[in-house]
């Protein structure tokens, strides 16, 4: 008589129970793989959304977080281990427009109407412009770097111009000769200019987006 089999007498087949833990295991382990990589809480890098990909697993949130304190300190001109003081351009103008002051005052009472030959002046010596200044493919003489230009439809021989990083200029005679405007405002960084000619007035875009 031939004997009945496991799955026709209502015992179990060892390979069945053994192909269905293995595949309940395999789920259980993707699972935990899932949950492994997950923002858990809002303290993980994975949760800052300010972090940047490739720091991910890579960096400590804390020393990520320092650095870029770091970063942005330096970018608004404050020296490691100083509190930045936001008043010191501020102080630095006014003690330059009191020296002024003080150098007018002293020329005018020794009878020099002009203050020069009182101490504090500097001669340009050049080169002017650098004669090669530009290197990138070509070696070309070049001058400051020049964000902005307004010319009076009035008047073409009164000319301005604004630098990255050098305030705002003024010509009167088409260009021959230039008298800086701006030295004495907080910004000298000038990124745009706009002339309101039939009022008399300049406007000064301070900030420079170029790099």
């Amino acid at each position: 008589m031939q004997k009945k089999s496991n799955a026709e007498s209502g015992g179990f087949n060892p390979r069945i129970v053994l192909a269905f833990f293995l595949c309940s295991l395999g789920i259980c382990l993707v699972m935990l793989g899932f949950a492994a990589t997950a923002p858990t809480d809002i303290g993980s890098n994975a949760a800052d959304p300010d972090l940047p990909r490739f720091a991910s697993g890579n960096l400590d949130q804390a020393e990520y977080l320092r650095l870029r304190e770091e970063h942005i300190a330096f970018l608004r001109g404050a020296e490691p281990g100083k509190t930045l003081d936001p008043t010191a351009r501020s102080r630095a103008i006014i003690q330059t427009e009191r020296q002024i002051a003080e150098r007018n005052r002293v020329a005018g009472k020794s009878g020099n109407s002009s203050p020069q030959g009182t101490g504090g002046n500097w001669v340009e010596l050049g080169p002017s412009p650098i004669p090669n200044g530009q290197t990138q493919g070509v070696a070309s003489p070049v001058s400051g770097r020049v964000t902005a230009i307004e010319i009076d439809p009035t008047d073409p021989n009164k000319v301005y111009v604004g630098a990255a990083q050098g305030g705002v200029y003024r010509s009167l005679d088409g260009g021959a000769t230039w008298t800086p405007i701006f030295d004495s405002a907080q910004s000298l960084a000038i990124g745009a200019l706009a002339l309101d000619a039939a009022n008399g007035r300049l406007y000064v875009g301070t900030g420079e987006a170029n790099g």
